[in-house]
């Protein structure tokens, strides 16, 4: 029963996250956080693809760091 709970939640999650956008002034925050680093960490990587895989709308100025992070 618990398995079927955390799954349910888990899709509830995924489903709010894809709907949602990442508009100008996030991606510009995330760029100066991140965007200057010689190399990506591992989170900011996860991050990344997270973002690329989940929402629906991606500013185009995020597309150098998908490409630093190999994605």
């Amino acid at each position: 029963m618990a398995g079927e709970a955390q799954e349910e939640d888990d899709a509830i999650f995924h489903d709010a996250m894809s709907r949602e956008a990442i508009d100008q002034e996030e991606t510009h925050w995330l760029i100066g956080r991140i965007g200057n680093a010689t190399s990506l960490s591992k989170g900011a990587v996860q991050l990344l693809r997270f973002i690329k895989n989940n929402s629906p709308s991606i500013d185009p100025a995020l597309v150098p760091l998908f490409d630093k992070a190999g994605l």
